[in-house]
């Protein structure tokens, strides 16, 4: 019980100034204040999967990790975002689109490869298996130390 209080609790918290800023921006839109509210949004998702991972003790569905790999990944460029609007640099959507592709590509690419692999789990499975008969047992006591 004690658990799923902790894990959950950045989870909370980011859904709670994710509301509260957006219902602070419905009454004082600014760009600072959207920028901020996208950030929060992807933060309390970020922490959304992190409950579930460690609730499912490190066993989350591909789609979670997914969405968790993404969110990790967008959240930094998002505070980017963030400072910018609170600065006087500006950044156009070509450079905000450049600052968020790793994510997206990194993203993408890990959705390919776990469709591929559950989809044939034998390909994988064989590569790892051919790679495991591959490696001496000298080795693989050196590797086990």
């Amino acid at each position: 019980m004690a658990e799923h209080i902790i894990f959950s609790a950045p989870f909370f918290v980011a859904a709670f100034w994710s509301l509260w800023l957006g219902l602070d921006y419905r009454t004082h839109p600014s760009a600072p204040r959207l920028s901020l509210l996208c950030f929060m949004i992807t933060t309390a998702v970020l922490y959304l999967c992190h409950f579930i991972y460690f609730s499912l003790s490190g066993h989350a569905p591909w789609p979670v990790d997914l969405l968790y790999r993404y969110c990790n990944l967008a959240v930094f460029p998002l505070w980017h975002f963030y400072l910018c609007r609170l600065t006087l640099h500006r950044l156009s959507r070509r450079e905000q689109f450049l600052w968020l592709m790793p994510a997206v590509l990194l993203a993408l690419l890990i959705f390919c490869m776990s469709t591929l692999s559950h989809s044939t789990p034998g390909i994988l499975k064989g590569y790892l298996s051919k790679y495991q008969k591959s490696v001496s047992p000298a080795d693989k006591g050196a590797i086990a130390q």
